[in-house]
């Protein structure tokens, strides 16, 4: 058992100005993948547990 991270920025536009996504960025994509109900599906059929940084901090084991 372990941790992977998978890190996305997800939007629901691209944006625009200085502070927005590069063009080839998908971030909309990223956004419409992550509602799609057959990624719910796979995550409960694969016993995925989406937790945040700081769950993960509170379950970590000090090191001796």
């Amino acid at each position: 058992m372990g941790v992977t991270e998978l890190c996305l920025h997800m939007a629901t536009r691209a944006g625009d100005g200085p502070d927005a996504w590069p063009r080839s960025y998908a971030c909309v994509a990223e956004y419409e993948a992550m509602l799609d109900p057959e990624l719910a599906r796979l995550i409960a059929q694969f016993g995925i547990r989406r937790v945040a940084f700081r769950d993960l901090a509170a379950e970590a084991v000090p090191a001796s």
